[in-house]
C-alpha cells in the first residue's frame, strides 16, 4: 500500500510542516484557558510542544491543508465560549458535521484502500453520519457494514449499505476482509477490548487500516476533538500497544501526514501459541 502518497496529496514536506506549525500556534492560543489542551499536554508527558510565538505562521497553500487549517480556526468562538463557563453544543455539533465532510479525512481513507481488492467486505466502526461509507461504496467496494449508536442519518445516506445499531462490535455478528480507522480510537469507551472485538470480527489475515492522529503532530487537532465529544488523547506509542495488545501485528513502517498517522495491520492467519499451549500443536 502506497500510504506516502498521502503527503503528496497533502502538498509535501513545506506544507505538512506549515499544518503542524498551525497545530502549535492555535493550542497555544487556545492553551491559555482550554481544559482540552490541558488533556493533550497531559497525554504527551506534561510536555509542551514547542509555541511558534509571535503572529500567526504562514498559510498552507495546498487546498487539503488549508482546509485542515480553516477547520482548526472554527474552533476559536468555541474554546472563547468554554473558557467563559460552557462551549455552545449546537456549535459543536455544527463543527462536528462538518468534520465529517471535510476531504483531508475523506482523502486519507482513500489512500488507505486505494490498492485494496473492491470485493473485499469493510467494516467501520462509529460509523457517524455514513460520510466515509458513502466514499467506500462510491469507490466500488460493495461489501460495506458500518455500526454505531445511532445509524438512522447514515442508513439514509448509503441505503444499500450494511447497518447495525450498536454501540460496540462486540455486539456485532458479522465478518470482514479489513476494517478502516479513521479518527476512531480516541472515541472508543475501552480502546484495547473495541480493537480486539474489531479482530474477531476479522478474518484470519485479515487487515486493519489505521488513519489516526497524533497529537504531537496535532495537538490542536486532538483538542478539537476532545471539545466534539473524543474520550482519549492517544500518542502513537500508545495507540500501537493497544494495538499490538489486541493482537494486530504491523506491516510495514507508518507514515506521517498531519494530522494523521497512517499505518496498516493484519491479523495473523494463525493465532500465536503460549509456551505452555505448544502441546496442543
Amino acid at each position: 500500500m502506497q500510504l506516502s502518497r498521502l503527503r503528496e496529496l497533502y502538498g509535501g514536506q513545506r506544507e505538512l510542516q506549515k499544518a503542524a506549525l498551525w497545530n502549535l500556534w492555535l493550542a497555544a492560543k487556545w492553551g491559555r484557558s482550554a481544559r482540552a489542551v490541558d488533556r493533550v499536554w497531559a497525554a504527551l508527558g506534561g510536555r509542551r510542544l514547542g509555541n511558534p510565538g509571535g503572529g500567526p505562521p504562514e498559510r498552507p497553500v495546498n487546498a487539503y491543508m488549508a482546509e485542515h487549517v480553516e477547520f482548526l480556526e472554527s474552533f476559536d468562538g468555541v474554546f472563547a465560549q468554554e473558557a467563559g463557563g460552557g462551549a455552545d453544543r449546537n456549535s459543536i455539533e455544527v463543527l462536528r458535521a462538518s468534520w465529517q465532510l471535510q476531504s483531508w479525512r475523506l482523502a486519507a481513507a482513500r489512500a488507505l484502500v486505494e490498492e485494496v481488492p473492491r470485493d473485499s467486505a469493510v467494516l467501520e466502526p462509529l460509523a457517524g453520519d455514513g460520510a466515509l461509507g458513502y466514499q467506500l461504496v462510491e469507490e466500488g467496494f460493495a461489501k460495506y457494514v458500518g455500526y454505531g449508536p445511532d445509524v438512522e442519518l447514515a442508513s439514509r445516506v448509503v441505503p444499500g449499505a450494511g447497518w447495525h445499531k450498536a454501540l460496540s462490535a462486540c455486539d456485532l455478528r458479522t465478518s470482514a476482509d479489513m476494517v478502516l480507522l479513521v479518527d476512531k480510537a480516541a472515541w472508543f469507551v475501552d480502546v484495547v477490548k473495541e480493537l480486539r472485538c474489531l479482530g474477531r470480527a476479522l478474518k484470519p489475515g485479515g487487515l486493519l487500516l489505521v488513519a489516526e492522529p497524533d497529537p504531537a503532530l496535532a495537538p490542536a487537532y486532538a483538542a478539537a476533538l476532545l471539545l466534539m465529544g473524543a474520550l482519549h488523547v492517544l500518542p502513537r506509542e500508545q495507540l500501537y500497544k493497544f494495538l499490538r495488545a489486541a493482537g494486530f501485528v504491523q506491516m510495514g513502517r507508518d507514515v506521517e501526514a498531519v494530522p494523521y498517522v497512517l499505518s496498516a495491520w493484519r491479523k495473523p492467519a494463525r493465532p500465536e501459541l503460549s509456551p505452555s499451549d505448544r502441546w496442543m500443536e
